[in-house]
């Protein structure tokens, strides 16, 4: 695990180092620093590979015939044989994967004419059957460990997977919600028709896309695309972008519940910015299969070619270039966990890695060359370094300050324990990021005045960097990541305030002491939570119990908030003060655990 993280943080350091992917010679050409590359990381078997997911740049697992799942920790260099394997087995194939995290997983394992199982594991090394999987079930996405989705055909035709089903108990059983059926006025005629699905995506817990096409072959338009507004218990069908009598959807990737874009069969690609109501076209043509790792960095590749036909976008899909390499077999899929690391699979056991090196990297035999695509450029983990540098500082001021014999001044007005408490309980979850702290109490402005503005500078400059690191770094690959990224880093954030707020009010040492305590603990978690978030380290193992609800957290902060005093059991306990470090801890515990919990009950 240490070398894992040394690993990853030694590449993104150099990707942030290196922002801005080109520098000035004395002509004034500007010469690339960085490149990008497809170097071979194959499995050694002539065995046909049909899926891809990584959860992070180094650990994810392949997929394909002969009943194969290979696993990977160290980003390809060995591969580990979970099931299959072997070229000469009979077994039906994997043909699809979903992860939710490293240990957490689903493989469905099936073929036409057979049975289709489905595959579960809980640790990310050991697999196990925990039931049947409907007929024809190709695509999959579960919104927790409990809740999934999938598309099959009860009839076990080999048209198309034209039912929606739906798993609350981790995929041990299906039950169909909606069967996909249009009825559409199209070129002077209404006409109703069966219709199947495709991809399926959840940008969130609550609202969910599936691409849905005609249920006969070469039937051809209209557009259509599946919604779903209420976590998957109903579902509505929209006509999605280009000409109704001429266009078909082939892909789609949702950046967050209202903006996505659809890729069609003529190649066009469409964004929406309102959930699909309508639609604009974007001057590009990229593969049906697209996926971004965070709002920023997307891919869109054509599968089923040797010839690797790449298109990016850096800026949210504004703008997108293409470029064209050669591999050397046919391409089934590709996992984009992180904005600089990308995974190609295919026949014969082709497995390429995509990373970003610098310019002067030598390239080795079967090495492509592809663009470089940006590193991270937030300044979220310096910041928080030096946060924790400001507050050490201030620790040493306090243990070395002796308040004189006759005590202290007050600093400012008067204020009850209470008063101070109570403000302090209800402005750190309802107060804007960049509010400033409190005036210190006659105590701190005394023992800690000299750091108090490296403080308030600090954390100035940290407020704005963290709502602009999840606006633009959120992780797409993981829903539960992504979740959590948007709810524990603003929780810890504020929960460090609180204790921040309950430090400069101390009256006196031993409390300002506590205090400070408070703060360096909530430091180390909020250090740890931007360090995941940034992928240069894994998060921590899964302990504890399982919320049902992957929402429950996000409502944390604003209930504790509006009833400060709740967690309050005894009256006679300095009840002001007691209530907002209660208050505040139990909802910044909750923002924590409540997600993060998701991956932690055992399914039974």
């Amino acid at each position: 695990m240490h070398s894992l993280t040394q690993r990853i943080t030694v590449a993104a350091l150099a990707l942030m180092l290196g922002g801005a992917l080109g520098a000035q010679t004395s002509t004034g050409a500007a010469q690339p620093l960085f490149k990008g590359i497809f170097e071979p990381v194959s499995y050694t078997e002539d065995l046909d590979l049909t899926d891809v997911f990584f959860v992070n740049a180094d650990v994810g697992w392949v997929s394909g015939k002969s009943g194969t799942i290979l696993r990977t920790i160290n980003g390809g260099k060995t591969w580990e044989v979970q099931l299959g394997g072997d070229p000469a087995d009979r077994s039906a194939p994997v043909r699809s994967l979903h992860f939710l995290d490293e240990r957490r997983g689903w493989a469905v394992q099936g073929e036409a004419g057979g049975s289709w199982k489905m595959l579960h594991t809980r640790d990310g090394e050991s697999w196990e059957e925990i039931g049947s999987a409907p007929y024809g079930a190709r695509e999959m996405a579960f919104t927790s460990p409990r809740t999934g989705f999938t598309a099959g055909n009860p009839a076990m035709a080999v048209s198309g997977s034209s039912v929606m089903f739906r798993t609350t108990d981790g995929g041990r059983s299906w039950k169909p919600v909606w069967t996909c059926q249009a009825k559409i006025a199209m070129g002077g005629l209404t006409q109703n028709f069966e219709c199947v699905f495709g991809q399926i995506q959840f940008p969130t817990p609550r609202v969910g896309y599936a691409v849905a096409r005609r249920g006969c072959t070469a039937c051809g338009p209209p557009p259509m695309i599946a919604k779903t507004s209420d976590g998957g218990e109903t579902w509505t069908l929209m006509t999605g972008p280009g000409v109704l009598e001429e266009d078909e959807v082939s892909g789609i990737f949702f950046l967050d519940e209202r903006t996505g874009f659809a890729r069609l069969l003529s190649r066009k690609l469409h964004m929406t910015t309102d959930g699909g109501a309508t639609w604009r076209g974007i001057v590009a043509s990229p593969g049906e299969a697209i996926q971004f790792a965070d709002p920023s960095v997307g891919w869109g590749i054509e599968l089923g070619r040797t010839d690797l036909r790449l298109s990016y976008t850096t800026d949210g899909g504004k703008r997108w270039s293409s470029r064209e390499m050669k591999l050397p077999a046919v391409t089934s899929a590709f996992s984009l966990p992180r904005r600089d690391r990308a995974y190609v699979v295919g026949a014969h056991g082709m497995i390429f890695r995509y990373r970003v090196v610098s310019a002067s990297h030598s390239i080795g035999p079967n090495v492509v060359t592809a663009p470089p695509m940006p590193g991270f450029e937030s300044p979220v983990d310096e910041q928080v370094a030096q946060l924790e540098t400001v507050i050490s500082e201030i620790g040493k001021e306090l243990e070395a300050f002796t308040p004189p014999s006759g005590g202290v001044a007050p600093a400012g007005a008067p204020a009850t324990t209470d008063s101070v408490a109570a403000a302090d309980s209800t402005a750190v979850w309802n107060e804007p990021f960049e509010a400033p702290l409190p005036p210190p109490s006659g105590f701190t402005a005394n023992c800690c005045k000299k750091s108090f503005s490296h403080l308030d500078v600090t954390l100035a400059a940290l407020a704005p960097s963290l709502t602009d690191f999840i606006a633009r770094y959120k992780n797409l690959n993981l829903l539960l990541a992504a979740i959590r990224m948007g709810t524990e880093l603003p929780a810890e954030y504020r929960a460090l305030k609180s204790g921040l707020r309950t430090f400069r009010t101390a009256p006196d040492k031993a409390s300002a002491q506590a205090a400070l305590a408070d703060v360096l603990a909530t430091l180390r978690t909020l250090k740890q939570t931007t360090a995941v978030s940034m992928q240069q380290q894994l998060p921590p193992p899964p302990s504890g119990g399982l919320e049902e609800s992957p929402t429950a957290a996000v409502s944390a902060p604003s209930k504790a908030a509006a009833s400060p005093k709740s967690s309050v059991k005894d009256s006679n306990k300095t009840p002001g003060k007691d209530a907002a470090k209660e208050a505040a801890k139990e909802a910044a515990d909750k923002a924590k655990k409540g997600l993060g919990s998701l991956i932690r009950r055992k399914i039974p």
